[in-house]
């Protein structure tokens, strides 16, 4: 009995955080790392990393869940909130975008973006915008809610 009890005291400070918050943190470990891979990958043509394919897969598919998982509370809680900013990716994504094809332009062919870049560029596009319009779709359903509330 006395081993229960010091095994709960124990148990009971570990907290572990909700699953949106492992989506998130999973999603920003692969974002960053996949953003290093694409870079390390296109100053170095020659190795043709096959790293960037996986690590942008598996990106795409740890963000789609987040996201999810995301619009689901959004859309099941009163007051959702939420305190990340998916622009912040969007503007990196697009800024190293920017740059590899203008570095691939003066390099007159040297350095060239690869497929898998575009491909994960445009995933986190559409991503980002389904979750901005479900964001968009609930903040008007909140309103019309609220003075619907008011004119009873």
């Amino acid at each position: 009995m006395k081993k229960n009890r010091i095994a709960k005291q124990l148990i009971k400070p570990l907290s572990f955080p909700p699953p949106i918050c492992l989506w998130k943190w999973l999603a920003d470990f692969w974002g960053y790392l996949t953003i290093i891979i694409f870079i390390v990958d296109f100053f170095y043509q020659e190795k043709n990393l096959i790293a960037s394919t996986g690590s942008a897969i598996i990106y795409t598919a740890v963000l789609v869940i987040y996201v999810t998982n995301k619009e689901f509370n959004r859309w099941q809680q009163k007051s959702f909130s939420s305190h990340y900013l998916g622009e912040i990716f969007i503007i990196l994504w697009s800024i190293i975008l920017i740059f590899f094809v203008m570095l691939a332009i003066a390099s007159n062919g040297i350095y060239q973006v690869r497929p898998e870049f575009y491909t994960t560029y445009i995933t986190i596009l559409g991503i980002f915008a389904i979750s901005l319009n479900s964001k968009n779709l609930k903040q008007k359903k909140r309103k019309k809610s609220k003075k619907q509330n008011i004119a009873c």
